[in-house]
C-alpha cells in the first residue's frame, strides 16, 4: 500500500467534490486505506479528508457510505492518537455512522435515564410503604417538587 499516494487520492477526491462531479462507490473504496498509503499528510488530516469526502457522496448508497465510514472509523481508531481523535470528532459526527452513532448514543442514554428513574420511584414507593406513608406516596406521584423532597429525604 505504501506505493500508493494518500495525498494523491484524496487531492483527486476533492478536486471532484469541488467540480460537482458525482463520486462514486469505486471512488470511495481506497479511503479507508489512506492510513497504509504513502505521503506527506499527516494521518489526522487523511482521515478528516476521507470523512470529509463520504459527506459529499450523495450519489452513492447510504448503506455502502456507512460501511466505508466505518472502516475509516476503525482506521482510525488504530492510527490515530486520543488527542487527534478528540481534534476531528466534529468531522466524524457530521458522517452517516457518526449521525448514527450518535443517535445510539442519545437512545442508549435515555434509556439508562428511564430506568434510573423508574429504580428511583419504586424504591421511594416501597419505603414509603414500609413506613405507611402512603398519603405521601399519592402526593409524589403529583407532586414533582413534593418527590424531589422525598429522595432527599431518603437519600435516594
Amino acid at each position: 500500500m505504501r506505493e500508493k499516494s494518500a495525498d494523491e487520492l484524496i487531492d483527486r477526491l476533492e478536486k471532484c467534490v469541488a467540480e460537482d462531479a458525482p463520486l462514486k462507490r469505486e471512488d470511495l473504496v481506497m479511503l479507508p486505506l489512506c492510513p497504509l498509503m504513502g505521503g506527506t499528510m499527516p494521518q489526522k488530516d487523511r482521515i478528516r479528508a476521507a470523512f470529509a469526502i463520504t459527506r459529499e457522496a450523495t450519489t452513492i448508497n447510504p448503506d455502502e457510505v456507512r460501511k466505508i465510514e466505518a472502516v475509516i472509523y476503525a482506521m482510525a481508531d488504530k492510527f490515530l492518537e486520543s488527542m487527534d481523535i478528540e481534534e476531528i470528532m466534529e468531522e466524524i459526527k457530521m458522517t452517516r455512522i457518526g449521525q448514527k452513532l450518535v443517535s445510539a448514543g442519545i437512545a442508549e442514554g435515555l434509556a439508562e435515564g428511564i430506568a434510573e428513574g423508574e429504580e428511583r420511584v419504586n424504591r421511594l414507593t416501597l419505603l414509603l410503604l414500609a413506613d405507611k406513608r402512603y398519603d405521601d406516596i399519592e402526593k409524589a406521584s403529583k407532586d414533582r417538587e413534593y418527590q424531589r423532597q422525598l429522595f432527599k429525604e431518603f437519600g435516594i
